[in-house]
């Protein structure tokens, strides 16, 4: 994830935070592991030399696996007051059965669709 899109949402689009989707078990800790990369490193009021900021620095990053977080979170993504970026992360191959990856695959997509509209 590039830190231009960061500042993006932060600053030009006012987003305070982000959703982290991933389809997909084995990435289930993904979420987690951006918090603290990314709060804990971008998350300062002052820069390097102790000086204040005068614009957003990181949002809240939170997430869950897809599948699972489509019966809680989702209802917020879809219908709440907020706008919330949100990344779908879909490997387009994965372990097991084939036709239940595709599924798995097509669903992503459909939630990422509805949400753009």
């Amino acid at each position: 994830m590039r830190r231009g899109a960061l500042r993006r949402n932060t600053d030009f689009l006012g987003a305070e935070s982000r959703a982290l989707l991933p389809y997909s078990q084995s990435l289930e800790l993904l979420p987690r592991y951006l918090q603290q990369l990314e709060m804990e490193s971008n998350g300062k009021r002052v820069d390097r030399e102790g000086r204040e900021l005068g614009h957003a620095t990181a949002p809240v990053i939170w997430g869950a696996t897809g599948t699972l977080s489509q019966h809680s979170f989702h209802q917020l993504l879809h219908q709440g007051t907020q706008d919330i970026p949100a990344d779908f992360i879909v490997p387009l191959q994965g372990k097991g059965d084939p036709t239940s990856q595709s599924l798995l695959v097509s669903n992503a997509f459909a939630q990422a669709a509805a949400l753009l509209s």
